[in-house]
């Protein structure tokens, strides 16, 4: 019998068209270890999902009592099912995870929920991962993506914005009450912002990892880096002019992890900077992604498998 003196935790996932890796990502969760805490529910919300994406959470439902499936055939975007879970949480902690990726081991949430024994903390960030990649394309995405990472994994040890891209986060639950996510992209630095206007602290986890996929073709490649450069105008436009300081990395810190990158895997990391000059050049000419407007990234939304 679970200790019930435990701190509760509840799982929310947002859901788009998510058939092919939603049951790898709760399989995941199932296989927590549950070490200073309990799991209370994991809730699903479908947004508008048009493949089997609830047949798939069925599935796996009837292994275990603590799914909930919340349908809603209209897709409403992930900042509004995130102010949904946020409302329908009980635990004292909620952590929000994107459903296509899956927790590295089964240690993830409990370092998730350490960092909460300090009381001043109000959010704890996961530390995203690349899975190997098996195509061209997706080997410079994750050159790339690991080159970022180097950069800015250590500054100010860890408490930057980019460190919050919403991927998977633990939030106080009374802190997540009082949060309000606005219907544009941008939630994970959004909520850096929220939890320190409220009074508390950000706490970036290394420890705590989760696998990704990155894209395997060029626009997708291209789509989603757009994404990323763009993210941190949008969201210091939503919050306040002066938190464009928090976005910015000393150049120490750029070359460290430039020169990092260049030792592990040279060849895909020059391609990677050679792409992300071209997409640079041409933010100006594809408007859209101005005010947030992302295209969908299907390449990245495979099966994880560990």
């Amino acid at each position: 019998m679970k200790n019930k003196t435990l701190p509760t935790i509840t799982v929310g996932i947002p859901a788009y068209n998510e058939e092919q890796n939603i049951q790898n990502l709760l399989r995941s969760i199932l296989k927590q270890a549950e070490e200073g805490y309990r799991i209370e529910k994991i809730i699903v919300i479908l947004d508008g999902c048009t493949d089997n994406t609830e047949q798939k959470v069925k599935q796996v439902m009837n292994s275990s009592r603590l799914i909930k499936l919340i349908v809603d055939n209209e897709n409403r975007g992930k900042s509004f099912r995130l102010n949904q879970l946020y409302k329908l949480n009980q635990s004292a902690v909620i952590i929000t995870l994107d459903a296509d990726l899956i927790l590295e081991n089964n240690s993830t949430i409990s370092n998730m929920i350490k960092p909460f024994r300090n009381k001043s903390i109000g959010v704890v960030g996961a530390n995203n991962q690349a899975v190997s990649p098996k195509t061209f394309i997706e080997s410079i995405s994750v050159a790339v993506f690991n080159l970022w990472y180097q950069i800015r994994k250590d500054f100010n040890n860890g408490l930057t914005p980019h460190n919050f891209q919403g991927m998977a986060e633990a939030i106080d639950g009374k802190l997540a009450k009082q949060i309000h996510f606005p219907g544009t992209p941008g939630d994970g630095p959004f909520l850096y912002f929220s939890i320190i206007k409220l009074g508390k602290k950000p706490f970036f986890s290394k420890d705590s990892k989760v696998l990704i996929n990155l894209p395997d073709n060029v626009r997708d490649f291209y789509d989603q880096a757009n994404r990323a450069i763009l993210t941190g105008k949008i969201v210091v436009s939503q919050t306040n002019s002066e938190n464009a300081r928090y976005f910015k990395i000393p150049l120490l810190f750029k070359c460290k992890g430039i020169l990092q990158a260049f030792i592990k895997n040279p060849l895909y990391t020059l391609l990677g900077l050679l792409f992300l000059t071209v997409f640079e050049l041409n933010l100006k000419k594809d408007p859209q992604h101005l005010v947030g407007k992302w295209n969908r990234v299907h390449s990245s939304k495979k099966a994880i498998n560990l």
